[in-house]
Order: structure tokens, then sequence, then C-alpha cells
């Protein structure tokens, strides 16, 4: 019998997380950002999108190090709770190590594959979760349809996630492991799950365009 492509997936992209935590430790660049300034740049896009986030709880699915937690409190966000989804336990147990907030806690979880309950909190983020080209593995759309669906069911307000575009910039080159994703063919996929969204693709590029959107459920 063959396996899930979704079990596949996640399995490669255990490896790939747990080689680079490996070789590079706790570095910005094991969890594939270019530097510090433009993750916490990339993080700064998403404070518009969150909404009231006073005593809510905020989910960060593929935290990787909870890097966002230390974001949100350095900018003074007002949240109740933090809670960091990842598969790989290399990079929670760095994450459980940088942080003894207790406002924050860390749980191995696949949303994709097991079965959390729902939801886990108010706010749902999640970052350069969808960029990878899948290639032969699963139709990259497809994966995204699932991706959002089941993040989106992890929260009970919204969901803020970003993605590259096709709109790229000429002077970066186009990377062959990247996925890029038209910005039409994501809105029209996002409102399959709700008329409520927020679209922003406006900001700077991180090397490549960006773009963010927020899911928001009708009934909150």
């Amino acid at each position: 019998m063959s396996k899930d492509p979704l079990q596949s997936i996640s399995e490669s992209l255990v490896q790939r997380y747990s080689k680079r935590y490996r070789e590079l430790g706790d570095s910005i660049r094991t969890l594939g950002w270019g530097s510090t300034e433009q993750q916490r740049y990339r993080f700064a896009m998403s404070l518009g999108l969150l909404g009231d986030t006073a005593g809510k709880r905020i989910v960060d699915v593929g935290c990787g190090f909870g890097d966002f937690f230390h974001f949100l409190k350095d900018s003074g966000v007002e949240f109740d709770s933090y809670l960091g989804v990842d598969i790989n336990e290399d990079l929670l147990g760095q994450a459980r190590k940088k942080c003894k907030d207790s406002r924050a806690s860390f749980l191995q979880l696949n949303i994709l594959t097991d079965s959390p309950p729902e939801p886990l909190g108010d706010i749902s983020v999640m970052f350069g979760v969808l960029n990878f080209h899948l290639k032969d593995q699963m139709n990259n759309l497809d994966y995204t349809r699932t991706f959002l669906r089941k993040a989106f069911s992890l929260a009970k307000d919204r969901l803020i996630f970003d993605f590259i575009s096709t709109h790229r910039i000429a002077s970066y080159a186009q990377e062959d492991f990247i996925y890029y994703h038209d910005p039409l063919e994501l809105l029209a996929l996002c409102f399959e799950l709700t008329p409520l969204l927020s679209f922003k693709h406006d900001y700077l590029p991180i090397p490549q365009r960006e773009g963010m959107i927020a899911l928001i459920h009708s009934e909150q």
C-alpha cells in the first residue's frame, strides 16, 4: 500500500529541518529565513491583520523556535496565551529552552494527519508553511487547500498566513524549491472557506514579493 502523500511530505520536512538544526543549531538559517530583520519585518506585516488580540489565545502553526512569541512580547502586543505547534521535536525542544514565559507552551502536532481538538485557540498564524514546491509529491494547490482548511479550523476567530507571490521582482531569480502562489488562485481558494478575509500584497519584498491573508470566521 502506498504511503499517504501528506505523511510522506511531513516526514521529509522533519528530516530537512532536523538536518539543518544539527548543522546550524539555533540559527535563523535553520528555519530557512534570510535574516532576523527579514523575519521580524514579515511578522510586523501581520499586526494589522490580527484584529483585537487582548485576552486571545494565539496558535502558531509551524512555530519553529517560537520566534513569533518573542516578537509579540517585544512589540507590546496584548494576548492571553501562545501555543507553538510544530511537527519537529528538535525545533520545539529549542523553543522550550528559549522561552520560559508562563503564557507560552509548545506542542508537537501534525495538523494534517493528527486529529487535534478544535479549536486550539482564537487566532491562528502560520509563516512560511506554504512555500515549498512539492513537485511530484503532491499538487501544491491541493496541499494549500488542505492546510488552510485544517489551520482555519484550529481558531475560533481567524487565520493569518503568508505566501510567496507569482508577481516576482525581476532582480531576484526564481528558485526551483519555492512554490509561487498566484494571488487570484489563492483568493478563490480562500473564498471556499469564508466570505470574510483581508488581503495584503503591498509590502517590501523580503527578498521576493510576498502576500498575506487573514481568513475570518463568519460567526465569531
